[in-house]
């Protein structure tokens, strides 16, 4: 018999993953949540929660451990940075900064993580901000406006800025525009944390390019498409900051009509070897296996034991994947077989409105 801190076969036995989930939660209830995996099993303890930020819809766990940053999707956008202190358990709020625009729904490092770049979904900009090495954040240090529009006026009346992808070993950032059907690349200055444009490729009109995922060992990048439910394969030129499509597939069943789909999130194994996206309405996360080339084979769907699979994540080591469903206040944990293939495991934790998930693994 397999113990509950053993590892299962195959599987080495390590310490347990932190994870970190954000929310669509009121300033007065406990919206960042602060949990602990068992690497061996898959289930969840609690640690902490905590309130005081409005809609903590984003998350970024510091490389160190050390601090954790949320953004404040309003009106009024705001970062905060909080403690993430071991020795007594507690997250701790540590100090907050404005991103000069409305409504912020993505934060990353950039600059040898230095810098945080954030979208401002609302008002159509990206902005950079400082980071001190005590892990508190400063004011803005560059902002820049996107304009335009694109095909529907429903969802395109204006430039959304949905996400800031650094690319590794490179002064590269690139942003998917879902308003203007563009994906962006902005020279990042590691110095000043200036942005300079650089580049930009559409994709499909009406398509809302949305999160983007990096292919860990080659020049392949995956944008996902919210609007037409689409993955869209480019080849990123790190030594130019230059994109080449190499093609698209659908996150669809064949049959289904992405009109009652909206695509969500997207990742790369750790192995590099498939791919996953989720989908919301269709409330399913599309499997694909990934050629030598890049290109995309479908390993069908599996659905994502809720309503509103909007963010997931997995695991370090490959062995877990973690959905966090929004319409039905519940995380899900799946398992991916060495096919690329999804097994609900049947954890699950409640969580009111989760809608970020992040993992971090100590000593990784």
């Amino acid at each position: 018999m397999v113990s509950a801190m053993s590892p299962m076969p195959g599987q080495p036995a390590r310490t347990w993953f932190d994870i970190f989930i954000g929310s669509y939660s009121a300033a007065n209830e406990a919206g960042i949540h602060w949990l602990q995996m068992n690497p061996c099993t898959g289930q969840f303890a609690h640690v902490d929660s905590i309130s005081g930020i409005e809609n903590p819809s984003f998350l970024a766990v510091h490389p160190s451990g050390a601090w954790l940053y949320s953004v404040s999707e309003t009106d009024e956008g705001q970062v905060v940075s909080l403690l993430v202190d071991r020795a007594s358990r507690k997250l701790r709020t540590h100090n907050r900064a404005a991103t000069d625009g409305a409504a912020p729904c993505h934060i990353q490092f950039a600059g040898q993580d230095k810098f945080l770049v954030v979208t401002n979904y609302g008002s159509g900009s990206v902005c950079t901000l400082p980071l001190g090495p005590d892990g508190r954040i400063g004011e803005v240090a560059m902002r820049v406006v996107h304009h335009g529009r694109g095909l529907r006026p429903d969802r395109q009346e204006g430039p959304h800025p949905h996400s800031a992808m650094p690319v590794l070993q490179s002064p590269w950032i690139l942003v998917p525009d879902l308003g203007l059907d563009q994906a962006i690349v902005y020279r990042l200055d590691e110095t000043t944390g200036a942005l300079q444009p650089h580049g930009s490729i559409r994709t499909r009109a009406g398509a809302g390019p949305r999160h983007a995922a990096f292919h860990p060992r080659s020049s392949c990048v995956y944008v996902c498409c919210e609007l037409d439910s689409t993955i869209v394969c480019y080849a990123f030129d790190r030594a130019q900051g230059r994109m080449v499509e190499r093609g698209h597939v659908s996150l669809l069943p064949p049959g289904c009509s992405a009109a009652a789909n909206t695509a969500a999130d997207i990742h790369v194994s750790p192995s590099g070897r498939f791919l996953y996206a989720s989908n919301r309405g269709h409330d399913s996360i599309a499997c694909f296996l990934i050629g030598e080339n890049g290109e995309l084979t479908s390993l069908g769907h599996v659905h994502a034991g809720g309503r509103t699979p909007r963010n997931f994540e997995l695991t370090p080591d490959g062995w877990y994947m973690i959905v966090a469903s929004q319409d039905d206040d519940r995380l899900h944990v799946f398992s991916p077989n060495d096919r690329g293939q999804l097994r609900p495991t049947g954890y699950t934790y409640p969580i009111h409105r989760p809608v970020c998930v992040q993992v971090y693994a100590p000593g990784e």
